[in-house]
């Protein structure tokens, strides 16, 4: 599963390299689910070149049109299975996905704290020689844009 919280399509496009050779590596076999805010002929567009490369795609927008986000019909159950059974299943995010699962939304963490915490990670990933680089580009660590990299 990808996951995508992008602020526009131009930042979509660099994370899956679409129109790259990444691109294909990047959605097949995997569901897409676009959490950002783009135009409807933005998400018709990626939505064929998703499926067209063998993927699939759900456009679940934080904010903006609601509607194709709540007729995917997605099956909370199954997704919780699906986040459980990942590498990065934990304690915490059992948590949050029950939390979510059962509409509680209130606040657990201040974005600043969350913030603070993925640069911490990012500058241990950093120091560490470990390529990560989504996460260095959305914490602004590297301080030049990333390229995806084989490792």
């Amino acid at each position: 599963m990808v996951i995508l919280m992008l602020a526009d399509g131009a930042a979509v496009d660099a994370v899956l390299d679409r129109g790259g050779p990444g691109f294909s590596a990047a959605v097949t076999g995997r569901v897409v689910v676009h959490m950002g805010t783009t135009s409807p002929e933005y998400s018709r567009l990626l939505a064929a070149d998703v499926v067209a490369a063998g993927g699939r795609y759900v456009e679940a927008p934080v904010s903006g049109s609601r509607k194709p986000a709540s007729s995917t019909g997605v099956d909370l159950g199954r997704l919780v299975e699906v986040l459980d059974a990942g590498p990065m299943a934990s304690e915490v995010s059992r948590v949050k996905v029950s939390k979510l699962v059962s509409r509680d939304f209130a606040v657990q963490a201040g974005i600043a704290d969350v913030s603070k915490n993925n640069r911490l990670i990012a500058e241990a990933a950093r120091a560490g020689g470990v390529a990560s680089p989504l996460l260095m580009s959305v914490t602004g660590c590297t301080g030049r844009p990333w390229r995806w990299a084989r490792v």
